[in-house]
């Protein structure tokens, strides 16, 4: 009877523990530090190297993508200066002038702007009244260029624009699979560990039996009442026990040694 509700009570435990944490100790079970899968999920994910390195890929796509998104901005310029001419009757004139203008390409090749000046000129000397002295002048231009040949479409801007988006989305997926092939790898030792832990905890459930077991049929020996058969059964069948609890002892040093080096942890 003690043989037959020992599996189902181990198998209860090994899920139960499976489904709620796996055991980190430095030493023995009993000092035990828990925590659920989630939590270590979230921290091996903060620590690992490879899916930072992945993140990092996918921020450089992004900023590409940026870069080249540059060619479509606004470009603003403007000019100014002053001097002094020589008519062409000879005498001094002063001229100040100015301009600003802005232009930028579109995405399907045209370019447009416009500009506006300002001139202003003042001769030392007038000779007729009907010439306005000093005088001033305004203009205002707007323009649309359309390149031709090579230059149409903004095969440059469109190219550019197309290869960084598939790399964002090839970096993107490089990432999400690593973070997919991290997910596995720590559910695997996570709850690798937790079921050997749970095994090993129904294993001292078995040895502590089987001891029991021992202890009676010794009495009864003493009473004669159980043969040396009955025993060197019992004691067999301790020894047993005690060796499969040191073979899942090294697998659960072994699990937990793969676990604690995911979250960089003492081993």
């Amino acid at each position: 009877m003690g043989t037959g509700k020992s599996g189902p009570r181990f198998l209860h435990t090994g899920l139960q523990l499976a489904s709620l944490m796996a055991v980190l100790v430095a030493g023995a079970p009993a000092a035990a530090d828990t925590l659920t899968y989630g939590g270590a999920l979230r921290r091996i994910v903060e620590l690992d190297a490879s899916l930072a390195i992945a993140q990092y890929r996918v921020e450089r796509a992004r900023e590409e993508i940026a870069r080249v998104e540059t060619q479509l901005t606004w470009n603003a310029s403007g000019q100014g200066g002053v001097g002094r001419d020589l008519s062409m009757f000879g005498t001094p004139t002063d001229r100040a002038d100015a301009s600003l203008g802005a232009d930028k390409r579109l995405s399907f090749g045209p370019q447009i702007g416009a500009s506006a000046g300002y001139t202003r000129e003042d001769a030392t000397t007038s000779f007729s009244p009907l010439i306005p002295n000093p005088s001033e002048s305004t203009r205002a231009d707007v323009f649309w260029r359309q390149p031709l040949a090579r230059g149409f479409g903004n095969p440059q801007y469109n190219e550019g624009r197309n290869i960084a988006e598939a790399e964002v989305e090839a970096t993107t997926a490089d990432r999400i699979a690593a973070f997919d092939n991290l997910a596995r790898r720590t559910a695997d030792v996570y709850f690798a560990a937790a079921y050997t832990r749970a095994r090993l905890r129904n294993a001292e459930g078995a040895i502590a039996r089987a001891e029991r077991l021992l202890e009676y049929v010794r009495g009864n020996q003493r009473l004669g009442i159980a043969e040396q058969q009955d025993l060197l059964q019992a004691e067999a069948q301790l020894a047993g026990r005690r060796a499969e609890r040191e073979a899942l002892w090294l697998a659960w040093v072994q699990s937990r040694t793969v676990l604690n080096r995911l979250l960089v942890r003492g081993w």
